[in-house]
């Protein structure tokens, strides 16, 4: 009797599966004036499998009220889970939870202070 190994790479792979159908749900299913369009830009998974926090970025810049997306995202979270039941082929469909991508913002702000430090070139030895 052979049993199958637990792959622990399974949680990435599943991750990057939602991550594609999610945004392929939201892309093609969802015409929603209030929802600004939006970029997936990655999916933790827990090991599990039954817990997803989505992460995003509204596109459109400053205009954009990410309080709003933020809380339509989260508000069709139940629905979006129930359409991505539909295209995997999983025992559990993962819970989703939305959160807004601040890593980029937070790269630029550290970019621009690296770049405004007032560093001479002669150093003393």
């Amino acid at each position: 009797m052979s049993k199958r190994k637990p792959s622990h790479n399974r949680p990435s792979r599943v991750a990057t599966t939602v991550q594609s159908e999610l945004a392929s749900i939201l892309r093609q299913e969802v015409h929603d004036p209030d929802l600004p369009m939006v970029s997936l830009t990655r999916v933790w998974l827990a090991k599990d499998l039954r817990l997803a926090r989505v992460y995003y970025l509204p596109l459109g810049g400053e205009a954009v009220d990410a309080t709003r997306t933020h809380e339509f995202l989260n508000g069709k979270s139940k629905w979006l889970r129930g359409r991505l039941a539909d295209r995997l082929q999983l025992r559990f469909t993962p819970r989703l939870e939305f959160y807004l991508d601040d890593e980029l913002e937070e790269a630029v702000r550290i970019t621009n202070l690296l770049n405004n430090l007032d560093i001479s070139n002669e150093e003393e030895i």
